[in-house]
């Protein structure tokens, strides 16, 4: 039997505009990050109130270790796409200069 793919719409956007959403998307993942830093360190505070011993405070250290390592991880990778977005804005820039240029002439 074959399974057949669906096929997602691609709207038709300017590169500039493409680049704005880059953008866009890589602040709410940065926001969203954010909010999950702060949740664990709710998970720190609840956990020094209720924890029965030190095994559970570790427990829970290493929980917060472990998405703290992942979430750097991640703000490297937003790092690596905001530096791409705005090589390409440049070279958008450029571009426009050289064809106004064009147009002068």
């Amino acid at each position: 039997m074959q399974m057949s793919v669906s096929q997602i719409p691609i709207p038709s956007i300017s590169l500039k505009q493409a680049v704005t959403d880059i953008v866009s998307s890589i602040a709410m993942e940065e926001a969203a990050l954010s909010n999950i830093l702060n949740s664990e360190g709710e998970i720190v505070q609840i956990a020094k109130k209720v924890a029965c011993d030190v095994n559970d405070l570790v427990s829970v250290n290493e929980s917060v270790s472990s998405v703290i390592k992942n979430i750097a991880r991640l703000q490297m990778l937003l790092q690596f796409k905001l530096e791409d977005a705005e090589k390409l804005l440049q070279k958008i820039m450029h571009f426009n200069e050289v064809e106004d240029e064009d147009l002068e002439e």
